[in-house]
């Protein structure tokens, strides 16, 4: 039986509307040296990735002024709101994915000044996308993907990270 390593790899570039990620991220995958001085992935490994990244390389990018209107346009139900301190409005909401969280995943954090971004799409697609680029680059090796976003829970103190998208994997599984 094995033991659930993770690793956390420097060498991402900044990522933009141009970028190509499998393309960016195969050379530090590659590279990745594992605490058994093992290097690279291979297939039974899973790159998570967070959905931020895959936003930035989708172009899902907006003028921050557009917020209430992005959360609008991201939301298909209002499940709750709650009126700040500060006199903003916070609004928990199903979002286009199927996902209840604030805001509708709508996040101005690690952004240019002046801009959001709106979560991917169809986060399972970017997944499968990435997989098959990955693959492709890797030499036939299909790492698993799993995008994630990081959600607050309403009313409360924390984060949570959740998986929002992954392809999904023909494999036999031991029972």
């Amino acid at each position: 039986m094995s033991a659930l390593q993770v690793l956390a790899p420097d060498g991402v570039p900044a990522i933009t509307s141009s970028t190509e990620l499998a393309a960016v991220l195969v050379p530090v995958l590659a590279n990745l040296v594992w605490p058994d001085g093992s290097v690279g992935i291979d297939a039974g490994d899973v790159v998570v990735l967070s959905s931020k990244v895959v936003s930035k390389a989708e172009g899902r990018l907006v003028r921050a002024s557009e917020r209430e209107q992005a959360i609008d346009g991201e939301s298909v139900r209002l499940v709750a709101s709650r009126e700040n301190a500060d006199g903003s409005l916070l609004r928990i909401v199903e979002n286009r994915q199927g996902i209840v969280m604030a805001a509708a995943g709508v996040d101005a954090s690690n952004t240019h000044a002046g801009t959001i971004l709106l979560l991917p799409v169809d986060p399972d697609d970017s997944a499968r996308r990435l997989r098959r680029g990955l693959a492709a680059r890797l030499g036939g090796v299909r790492p698993g993907v799993i995008l994630t976003d990081s959600a607050g829970r309403p009313w409360r103190s924390g984060v949570t990270d959740l998986a929002i998208g992954t392809p999904p994997l023909k494999h036999n599984f031991p029972r």
